[in-house]
């Protein structure tokens, strides 16, 4: 039954005593809308999965080497990050340095890449273009180094390129004297080591070269350069030797001793200076340098009390946020099935559980002071580095008149990241002697928790804002003096206190002493480069406030 009008109908083909056969001969409206949302429905779970159609079995419409690309695609982004993922959750039972990793060498889609590596190195070695060795490394396998595997095979006669005059000599290649120039190593400046022109049986190279001799003789090189001079007949030529005299006649003549009489002259031309003229310039110099007293006017660079306080800020924020996920990991370690395994916090699992035991926690695997020693490191070191690098752009500008930042500048701020890293693990320490302790006195698992908890209440506050300030100090002076240094020793810079009863007694003493950039003030027997210097001795740095102002030479002038 044709027509539109017949859309959807049912045709019977045939009934009996077993019921009505019939077909249905179209499919209507709303039947192809399922089909379509259902098609374009399983697509969207697919992508948002990352599992292409052809890993669940659907082919069409692609070719092999699209096949190949999708299910490497999907190895590559879909199933390795989440293989990933799933060993990450069993970080927290590992020991520090361990980690947990899938294998994943026979996956034969993730061997897509390297297939194609292979296929080009054997279409460049089928040009002549790289040697078997060459290929075998890319291949992964390990290269025979022998004159045949070294040497260019070149298409399509395969000639062979030797690597050196004995790979040549191995391959039975020989040089072709007529080639000239030195032997064409590779490397070597030469041209390439040519292919010896094969001739008749019982052929000489001396026999060649008589042949050549018994030709018509040709004319001479000197013959082609004098014929655009018109020169005549060789006998007819000046030579080389009247050449040169004819020239030595047109130069004027120079009597003995004149270069060193114009030596004498140049040399009387000269001012020497006057003895004791240098050493009086230095001690002029030097009393400029080192005094006691600020340099007067208002020229040069300090730091402000806003640059300690901006850094502070933002490193007790990084510290509180850390110890606050540094106190919920230990608690966890503490509870982990594998951290309690052996020990007498383990609770058994039937009569069979033969995992308890009578040892202690092992506190400083609880703790894990190293992981947070470089933690903490890393996580100030780009804010730190932050810091150094407005500091030390704002004093070049004062200085120079340019606002660069020197390469140096950044060891100041690692140097204090890498500090506040090993004041953490010190305190961290503490924590692990605290936690050995209460297992000695028969505490529960939730004591050792409570324990934790407590440290951190009792310790990390204080801890955080002493740590933050001596980090702030350290930045701050350090890029400066790093940006002064690199300026030259024409910058100076003087030691300047709070003036408060809070400033160290050897401090005091330093207050308003300048020294060139790159000169270290000396306190009580040691070096300290700036204010809170981290290679000083702690009880001349820790809580340290004073600061340095930079200016130029030309201003105590």
């Amino acid at each position: 039954m044709p027509g539109a009008q017949h859309a959807g109908e049912t045709v019977v083909v045939g009934s009996g005593p077993g019921g009505l056969s019939y077909v249905d001969t179209s499919t209507r409206p709303r039947d192809m809308n399922y089909e379509t949302l259902a098609k374009t429905a399983k697509d969207e779970i697919l992508s948002a999965f990352g599992v292409p159609e052809s890993v669940v079995g659907n082919a069409s419409e692609r070719t092999y080497a699209n096949a190949d690309r999708e299910e490497w695609n999907f190895w590559q982004h879909t199933e390795l990050p989440h293989l990933a993922l799933l060993a990450s959750a069993f970080a927290v039972d590992l020991d520090d340095g361990w980690s947990l990793r899938f294998n994943t060498s026979t996956v034969e889609a993730l061997e897509f890449p390297r297939r194609q590596r292979r296929e080009e190195a054997r279409q460049e070695w089928n040009a002549g273009l790289i040697t078997v060795d060459e290929y075998r490394e890319i291949a992964g396998r390990r290269p025979f180094n022998v004159p045949h595997t070294r040497a260019l095979w070149i298409s399509p006669q395969k000639a062979p390129v030797p690597a050196n005059e004995q790979d040549a000599a191995a391959l039975g290649v020989a040089q072709d004297p007529m080639a000239g120039g030195a032997p064409g190593l590779p490397g070597a400046g030469g041209a390439p080591p040519a292919i010896a022109p094969s001739g008749p049986v019982g052929s000489s190279a001396a026999a060649a070269v008589t042949e050549a001799r018994g030709q018509d003789s040709q004319g001479t090189a000197a013959d082609d350069v004098a014929a655009p001079h018109g020169a005549g007949a060789p006998e007819t030529r000046d030579t080389a030797a009247s050449v040169v005299e004819q020239a030595r006649d047109n130069v004027p003549l120079t009597l003995p001793d004149d270069a060193a009489n114009d030596v004498a002259a140049a040399r009387s031309a000269v001012k020497q200076p006057s003895i004791g003229n240098a050493a009086a310039e230095v001690d002029a110099a030097r009393a400029h340098i080192e005094r006691n007293e600020l340099p007067h006017g208002d020229d040069g660079f300090e730091v402000t009390e806003g640059d300690f306080d901006t850094t502070a800020v933002a490193v007790t924020a990084v510290l509180t946020a850390l110890f606050a996920r540094q106190e919920g990991v230990i608690t966890a370690r503490l509870h982990a099935p594998k951290t309690r395994k052996h020990t007498r916090y383990w609770q058994p699992d039937g009569d069979t559980d033969l995992r308890h035991g009578d040892d202690p926690i092992d506190g400083a695997r609880v703790v894990g002071a190293a992981r947070w020693e470089e933690e903490t490191a890393n996580t100030l070191a780009p804010i730190l580095q932050q810091t150094a690098a407005t500091i030390a752009a704002a004093l070049s500008a004062s200085v120079t008149g340019a606002a660069t930042v020197p390469p140096g500048m950044a060891a100041a701020a690692l140097t204090a990241a890498t500090m506040a890293g090993r004041a953490v693990a010190a305190l961290l320490s503490d924590l692990t002697d605290i936690l050995d302790t209460a297992q000695r006195e028969s505490g529960t698992l939730n004591d050792l928790t409570a324990t934790v908890t407590a440290f951190h209440r009792a310790r990390t506050a204080k801890f955080i804002a002493l740590l933050a300030e001596t980090c702030a100090v350290a930045t701050v002076n350090g890029a400066a003096d790093a940006a002064a240094e690199s300026v030259g020793p024409a910058v100076l810079r003087t030691w300047v206190t709070r003036g408060d009863t809070r400033v160290r007694a050897a401090h005091r003493g330093l207050n308003g002493t300048t020294l060139p950039a790159g000169t270290p003030y000396t306190v009580n027997g040691s070096a300290l480069r700036f204010p809170s210097d981290p290679f000083a001795p702690a009880d001349l740095t820790v809580n340290g406030r004073c600061r340095l102002r930079h200016f130029s030479n030309e201003v105590v002038h």
